[in-house]
C-alpha cells in the first residue's frame, strides 16, 4: 500500500484541488445574508476545536489589535 507523503516545508506545496476550487470563488462580503451562515459554521467548529460549548470569539485585527 503507498503511503501519502505530506511536504512540510515553507512552500509549495502541494494544494488540494478543493482548496485551488476554494480559492477561486467569488469573495463573500462581510456584511452579506451569504455571511452568516459561513461564520456561523466557522463559530461552531472553533468551538469544535477549543473543546468548548462556550462562546467564541473572532477579533478581526492586526497581531497587536485585540490589546
Amino acid at each position: 500500500m503507498a503511503t501519502k507523503r505530506y511536504l512540510f516545508t515553507p512552500g509549495p506545496t502541494p494544494v488540494p484541488p478543493e482548496v485551488l476550487a476554494a480559492v477561486g470563488a467569488p469573495v463573500i462580503h462581510h456584511r452579506s445574508p451569504e455571511f452568516l451562515p459561513v461564520y456561523e459554521r466557522v463559530l461552531a467548529r472553533l468551538r469544535e476545536v477549543c473543546r468548548t460549548e462556550s462562546d467564541v470569539l473572532l477579533f478581526g485585527a492586526s497581531g497587536t489589535g485585540a490589546f
